[in-house]
């Protein structure tokens, strides 16, 4: 028996790799196995025991590790499974990876959500869930993660503003700025002015539109609508909230700058 499983194993995992498959169901392998669904769903259990899969939820698996030539775009793939039929995008770390806008890889992938999820550790990669109100869920697009498959992904603008509100979950104020000047020729001026105004939060317009000023990134009349957005609150924020409150006092964008010009510029020549 144990024998004829991991014969059977080999070839359906070799059946699914030459259809490019990492998402699994009981389908696939009554498809493959010739058995009934409740032979192919025990037999989608063993594998499951012996970490040759992983469920994602009740009928669903993956194959773990996801493999070597589409690591990422695997890992994408199951991001959008475990999010399941709620409105959901693959944001933050997730999202500068799949714009190619980090200099190291990096093993999480965010997805914001609209409501709470457990991080699930699978295989070579973690997966961390965003919460968000339900109609903050926009500014994505559905991008091909592999050669057959897609998952919705933010864009670029929606991207560079989730990493102002939120710096933590991309390495820091630095590394947006560096994936900010990285995607400068790609920008929508009109849409990320857009985004903005959309996002509802003065924080994201003050350390946008202090960034966009210290690499003269678009038209300066749209730095200055950003700057009107920003005016809109007169109290002092952190430019990069997870370090120390030190540094100067920014009064055009009402920033306390503990990260220095000097220092963003610095990630532009690396």
């Amino acid at each position: 028996m144990v024998k004829t499983l991991r014969a059977t194993a080999a070839g359906f995992l070799e059946a699914m790799a030459s259809k490019n498959k990492v998402l699994l169901t009981v389908d696939d392998a009554v498809g493959v196995t010739h058995s009934s669904r409740h032979e192919a769903a025990v037999f989608l259990g063993q594998l499951a025991r012996r970490g040759i899969l992983t469920r994602l939820r009740r009928g669903l698996f993956a194959i773990v590790p996801f493999g070597k030539d589409q690591e990422f775009g695997n890992a994408y793939l199951v991001a959008h499974a475990l999010a399941g039929n709620e409105p959901h995008f693959i944001s933050h770390l997730g999202a500068l990876a799949y714009h190619n806008l980090l200099l190291q890889p990096s093993r999480t992938v965010h997805v914001t959500v609209a409501k709470p999820k457990r991080p699930r550790n699978i295989g070579p990669s973690r997966f961390e869930f965003v919460v968000t109100p339900r109609q903050r869920i926009w500014g994505f697009r559905d991008e091909w993660v592999t050669s057959t498959e897609r998952a919705p992904v933010s864009d670029l603008e929606r991207t560079i503003l989730d990493g102002c509100f939120r710096p933590d979950l991309c390495g820091g104020m630095s590394e947006v700025g560096r994936a900010l000047w990285m995607s400068r020729q790609k920008l929508d001026d009109d849409r990320l002015l857009g985004y903005i105004r959309r996002y509802g939060k003065f924080v994201v317009a003050k350390r946008a539109g202090y960034l966009l000023e210290v690499y003269q990134i678009g038209h300066e009349s749209t730095r200055e609508s950003i700057r009107e957005v920003a005016a809109q609150s007169s109290a002092y924020s952190l430019l990069d909230p997870i370090l120390p409150a030190e540094g100067s006092y920014h009064s055009r964008w009402r920033l306390r700058l503990n990260v220095s010009a000097d220092e963003l510029k610095a990630v532009t020549r690396t």
